[in-house]
This record gives structure tokens, sequence and C-alpha cells, in this order.
């Protein structure tokens, strides 16, 4: 069973920047695909208000 696409969450940090670095060099041995995603708290997106 081969990985191919492969969904990393990225928010800037060290740890983040590792799991990238990792699942690109995957992606690279198996002709895979990376995707990143930038995960935000609700409150970020919709307002502190709006999320009680």
């Amino acid at each position: 069973m081969g990985l191919k696409d492969i969904l990393v969450p990225y928010n800037g940090s060290s740890s983040a920047s590792h799991a990238l670095a990792q699942a690109l060099s995957l992606a690279s041995e198996r002709d895979g695909h990376v995707t990143g995603c930038f995960p935000y708290e609700a409150s970020q997106l919709l307002g502190p208000s709006t999320c009680r």
C-alpha cells in the first residue's frame, strides 16, 4: 500500500516544520503529493464574541 497523499497542518512552529520536511521526503520517495493546511481556532476566523 503506497502513501501518496499527505496532509500536513502547519502553523510555523519547529515541530510543524519538521513534520512538513518529513512529509516532503516521504512524498518524494513515493511520488506522492503534499498538501499543507493552516489550522486556526474558530475565534480567529469568526471573532471571539461568536465562539462561546
